[in-house]
C-alpha cells in the first residue's frame, strides 16, 4: 500500500479513514473483551500503519514546501514516542490497556483533526489559482 500512496491530499484523507477504522476496531475489541493477543495484534498493525502514514505525509509536506513542516514533524515524533512507549510495555508483558487506547485514539484524532487539517488547507490554497486584482 505504501508504494502506491505517494502523497496527495486524497492519499492523506484515505489514510486518515483507515487509521480511524483501525482505532475503532481496537476499541470494539476492547469493549467486547476479546482475547488480549488479538487486541495486541491490532495495536501493532495500527501502529505500523500510523508510522507509514507519517512517513508518507512528511514526504508530501517536503514536496510542497509546507512552512510548518518542522512543527508538524515534531508532533509526529511525539506521537511515535508514545506509540513506542506503549509498544515496549506490551512487548515486556503488559496488556494493551483501555487507557493506552484512549491516549492513542485521542492523540491521533487531535493531530488529524487539527494539525493535518492545517496542512490540507495549505494544499487546497496552493492548488487554487491566485487572481491578481487590478487597483
Amino acid at each position: 500500500m505504501k508504494d502506491r500512496l505517494t502523497g496527495t491530499v486524497r492519499d492523506v484523507k484515505t489514510q486518515h479513514r483507515v487509521i480511524r477504522a483501525f482505532l475503532a476496531t481496537i476499541g470494539g475489541s476492547i469493549s467486547r473483551q476479546e482475547h488480549e493477543d488479538e487486541i495486541t495484534f491490532l495495536f501493532f498493525q495500527a501502529r505500523a500503519y500510523i508510522l507509514s502514514h507519517f512517513e508518507t505525509e512528511e514526504g508530501f509536506m517536503k514536496s510542497t514546501g509546507y512552512p510548518e513542516f518542522g512543527g508538524h514533524k515534531w508532533q509526529h515524533r511525539f506521537i511515535t514516542n508514545e506509540l513506542d512507549r506503549i509498544s515496549e510495555a506490551v512487548r515486556s508483558g503488559s496488556a494493551y490497556r483501555v487507557e493506552d487506547h484512549r491516549l492513542v485514539r485521542d492523540l491521533v484524532a487531535d493531530h488529524n483533526d487539527k494539525t493535518d487539517t492545517l496542512f490540507l488547507n495549505y494544499c487546497d490554497k496552493r492548488a487554487t489559482p491566485v487572481i491578481a486584482r487590478r487597483t
